[in-house]
């Protein structure tokens, strides 16, 4: 880990370290996320819940992040929101234990809020239900819950990994009030998604994003009035999947990885 070590000129000798923003959230990113992984889940599993690291990175990067709402807590996405956002970063989360973890690890600073929106009112295992499959009370409380989140809106980023029942309901309400949004497991877009995501692309003024690790998709919708180089934010993106590999290979040492122009496979 690099750190900037600051010598002060005081009698007592003391040395600061201070740890730059990038060290932070892998810290943290390892410290809850990785480290925590249970080791007799298989590493597909892992890869699954933090696939979309290496396109958050580079989305912090790449595009103005003054205002950030993500849908859906987790260790893999909430310390690169928490770490970079400017003005106002706010989290939103469904399960109360996943809610009591955040905000018992990231200490309250200005501009940032969790909330709990109290919307699990289905065990998603095995079984995940969407939108249509929920009941029509369900349904109108979750409409209810994001026409409330309005509030924080227009804003920059919106990242959208929350219930899957939610998802749909989220975007159709929100969406066009962010100027970029990414939503993650898009491999499941029909079932997850419905036609949320369509209805914006098709609406026209938007340009469409797919990020792909082995199966697991995140994808990305961008107002056209944002200036978006693909080939450069792809640049960005390499760079932060060597990382992100190197995390995944000190957390299972019999990783062994293949990268080609097309996609990424991982093998056991």
């Amino acid at each position: 880990m690099r750190f900037i070590e600051l010598d002060l000129l005081v009698e007592s000798g003391y040395t600061i370290k201070i740890m730059n923003k990038i060290d932070k959230i892998w810290t943290d990113i390892w410290e809850q996320g990785f480290r925590n992984f249970p080791t007799n889940l298989p590493i597909h599993k892992l890869l699954k819940y933090s696939s979309h690291i290496p396109l958050l990175l580079s989305v912090m990067e790449v595009f103005s992040h003054n205002q950030i709402v993500e849908l859906g807590s987790g260790f893999f996405s909430t310390p690169i929101f928490y770490h970079n956002y400017v003005d106002k970063f706010v989290t939103v989360e469904d399960d109360k234990d996943w809610y009591d973890k955040i905000v018992r690890y990231y200490e309250p600073k200005e501009g940032f809020e969790a909330i709990y929106s109290g919307l699990l009112f289905w065990d998603e295992k095995p079984y995940k239900p969407t939108f249509s499959e929920i009941t029509a009370k369900q349904q109108r409380l979750l409409i209810r819950f994001y026409e409330s989140v309005k509030e924080h809106f227009p804003t920059d980023i919106m990242f959208v990994d929350q219930i899957k029942y939610g998802r749909s309901v989220s975007i159709d309400i929100l969406g066009k009030y962010t100027n970029v949004l990414i939503y993650h497991d898009a491999q499941h877009k029909h079932r997850f998604y419905r036609d949320s995501v369509d209805k914006m692309v098709e609406s026209g003024g938007y340009k469409h994003f797919s990020y792909k690790i082995e199966r697991n998709t995140t994808n990305m919708v961008i107002k056209d009035s944002i200036d978006f180089d693909s080939k450069f934010f792809e640049s960005k993106i390499e760079e932060y999947e060597m990382r992100y590999y190197k995390a995944l290979g000190d957390r299972f040492d019999d990783l062994k990885y293949v990268k080609d122009i097309e996609s990424v496979f991982i093998q056991i």
